[in-house]
């Protein structure tokens, strides 16, 4: 789908990312919007050459390494190969070192966290892959998450959303999803906390420990 996003990050957004303010995570998303809709790259363009005048080694050293992806991994997900910079080269390291694992039925996740910069921060990264039709019960979220969509779509209470669109939720932001019925999603996932469903875990067994 070549159309223009619909869904983007807030302006204050765009100029922490080029300003290295973000979290590692969401700065990850920011970018990753970025590498599929023009007008935000343009704008993040703009943020940076400004961040490259007031502070010249801020955005400097960055080189692009062309990701490297088995034919066996390419046929099996297409959208590999189409993926944007930098979630290509961590997609093909984390490849490298691991496959695609089961989440819940009909969801399965590759873990992108292998970065330093990453696990420092904690930060959750994956691409994660929903069956077309599923239906994803409302939810609360832990911490800020992000969510950038690299092919596919899903619905939810503010509208549709397609390849490019990021949805950002913190805590306390409460949605379903309705994953659209004509092909399987794929979005990049970030989350500055642990999930939700790990904190409840973990809270049930200091309970059951203090019993």
């Amino acid at each position: 789908m070549s159309a223009t996003p619909i869904h983007h990050p807030a302006g204050e957004l765009l100029l922490g990312a080029a300003a290295g303010e973000l979290c590692p995570g969401l700065h990850l998303a920011v970018s990753a919007h970025c590498g599929l809709c023009q007008p935000c790259a343009a704008t993040m363009r703009g943020y940076e050459a400004v961040a490259d005048a007031l502070v010249p080694s801020l955005n400097a050293g960055s080189e692009t390494i062309a990701p490297k992806f088995s034919e066996e991994a390419l046929r099996v997900d297409p959208i590999l190969g189409d993926l944007p910079e930098p979630v290509d080269s961590l997609a093909a390291e984390a490849l490298a070192k691991g496959a695609w694992e089961p989440f819940s039925p009909g969801i399965t996740a590759l873990n992108l966290d292998s970065g330093a910069h990453l696990r420092q921060d904690k930060a959750q990264v994956a691409i994660v892959c929903v069956e077309a039709g599923i239906q994803i019960p409302e939810h609360d979220h832990a911490g800020t998450e992000a969510l950038v969509i690299l092919a596919g779509g899903f619905t939810d209470h503010r509208g549709s959303f397609h390849r490019g669109d990021i949805s950002i939720l913190t805590r306390g932001d409460i949605h379903g999803l309705q994953i659209h019925h004509d092909e399987a999603c794929y979005w990049l996932f970030t989350n500055d906390e642990p999930l939700l469903s790990e904190l409840l875990a973990e809270k049930e067994a200091q309970k059951s420990g203090a019993s």
